[in-house]
């Protein structure tokens, strides 16, 4: 079964992956090809420690793949999330068939591989499927732990997981907590699960100690350097608007997926209330927990005062494991075969346009429709200007690399992005007038939808002495355009020429 759920999810999550890269994802690719030295000493310890394993892993992959000649086209690029994205799903069923039996498994892993949030952060070349794949192995390896007494093997996978899954996102630390939370609860409600937790309390908490020891360096340099916040403060509105998105915006499908997911938890506390040996209530308490936990405590340091700017869809996407694992309980809490074919049935068919909703969503950017612009109109000594800077540079060198064409950023061209220290060249207007008169052509690339003040200025710039000559609009979520300018050249008739 497990081999099965690992072909139906490679089918969903390979299926159209050869979309153009966008700007957080060519980020990837940037600080996965610099030096390992400056990967480390620069952004590593500094504003990027998070997700720093999955660039180490993507780095050691683009090795790979470079040595034997292949390039990092947008598929290579995020082949690593693909198969951690499938590795996921297998996780999510075993999971799901440990605590709930295989039917649970198999509604989770199918409601996990098609859900749209999940399948958004899967065909993305950033570290979303392996922090999922991770957070998966460290609950199973925590729940065959308390199953099978203090089995060594499985501590130290709970250990080694945990605290992999802080170094591929610190978000993960979140759910860790969650964990904590829900061995406390256990701990303290009467039931068979207080017994194994009881039964299994020094290894848990030796284990929790050295994760808390493992992630130090990595919590120290993010309370040491932080990072750019890109978040604003929200308000309690978000949070209808999130349970809301985990169906890419289906109102049946929340509605019938957060529904059925309900009855699995309540089922589980309606048998714990009928039996004090009621197995079920404990991993439902847990997955609850898992699924509520870092949703509030996401909200609560989002707010003004706190300000850390943590409430976000694709961070969220953690919880979208529980949900599935709940709905699948849901599904196996019906007695009746007939009624679980019924409503496994209601969940497919609500899930399936989704993920077909996903394939034909427009995509963010479409920077391999810009660069191929220019890569088939390039000429020796052409210019290239980027605005806004970073967000424009980054998947445009990104696609000129990949590419391996003519097309190439000058040391001064303005908006270029230098990854050894982290400089942009200057995009003012001063810096556009002194660079454009050095080239007969100049292309310049906009990032954004609507051209801003800023983009209209420099466009303003660079008509002193250029005129319009091509121009592409790449229409996506985010439109990219490119102007491409060529010098007036001002003819001087031999009458008036002089001598």
């Amino acid at each position: 079964m497990p081999a099965l759920v690992a072909i139906a999810a490679s089918a969903a999550v390979f299926h159209g992956i050869g979309f153009s890269a966008w700007f957080d994802e060519a980020y990837s690719y940037g600080l996965a090809t610099t030096p390992l030295h400056v990967l480390l000493g620069q952004w590593a310890w500094g504003s990027e420690s998070n997700m720093i394993l999955y660039y180490l892993i993507l780095k050691a992959w683009l090795g790979v793949t470079g040595l034997i000649g292949v390039a990092p086209n947008a598929i290579v690029l995020r082949e690593p999330s693909a198969v951690f994205a499938v590795a996921a799903a297998v996780v999510v069923y075993l999971l799901g068939r440990r605590l709930f039996g295989t039917i649970a498994g198999l509604v989770a892993a199918g409601l996990y591989l098609a859900n749209f949030l999940q399948l958004g952060v899967a065909q993305l070349a950033r570290s979303s499927s392996l922090e999922l794949f991770l957070l998966s192995l460290s609950w199973y390896a925590l729940f065959a732990a308390l199953t099978r007494g203090s089995a060594r093997r499985w501590w130290a996978l709970f250990v080694a997981s945990s605290a992999l899954a802080v170094y591929a996102a610190l978000f993960s630390g979140l759910v860790l907590a969650s964990e904590a939370v829900a061995l406390a609860l256990l701990l303290v409600l009467p039931g068979p699960w207080r017994e194994r937790v009881h039964a299994s309390i020094r290894p848990a908490v030796v284990s929790f100690v050295l994760v808390g020891v493992l992630i130090a360096p990595i919590a120290l340099d993010a309370v040491l350097h932080g990072g750019p916040v890109w978040l604003a403060p929200v308000g309690l509105h978000v949070i209808t608007g999130f349970f809301l998105a985990i169906g890419g915006g289906s109102r049946r499908y929340e509605l019938l997926v957060f529904g059925v997911a309900a009855l699995g938890f309540l089922a589980a506390v309606g048998r714990r209330i009928a039996s004090t040996r009621s197995d079920t209530y404990g991993p439902a308490l847990a997955m609850a927990t898992w699924f509520v936990l870092p949703i509030v405590i996401a909200f609560a340091l989002t707010q003004p005062r706190l300000n850390l700017h943590l409430f976000s869809n694709r961070y969220l996407v953690v919880v979208v494991p529980p949900l599935c694992l709940l709905a699948g309980l849901g599904v196996s809490a019906l007695r009746w075969r007939p009624l679980q074919a019924v409503l496994a049935a209601g969940l497919l068919l609500v899930a399936l346009p989704q993920l077909l909703h996903y394939y034909d969503s427009p995509h963010l950017q479409d920077i391999r429709g810009a660069a191929r612009w220019i890569e088939a109109r390039y000429q020796p000594g052409d210019g290239l200007v980027c605005a806004p800077a970073v967000e424009c540079a980054i998947p445009i060198e990104y696609y000129i690399e990949a590419d391996k064409t003519a097309v190439h950023f000058d040391p001064d061209s303005p908006g270029r992005f230098s990854w050894d220290g982290g400089r942009t060249v200057s995009l003012d207007d001063a810096a556009v007038l002194d660079y454009a008169p050095k080239h007969q052509r100049v292309f310049f690339v906009y990032a954004r939808s609507v051209l801003d003040p800023q983009a209209q200025r420099l466009e303003s710039s660079l008509g002193h002495g250029f005129q319009e000559v091509g121009r592409m609009r790449a229409r996506a979520a985010v439109d990219t355009w490119v102007v491409l300018y060529e010098r007036i050249s001002i003819l001087v008739s031999p009458a008036s020429g002089g001598g």
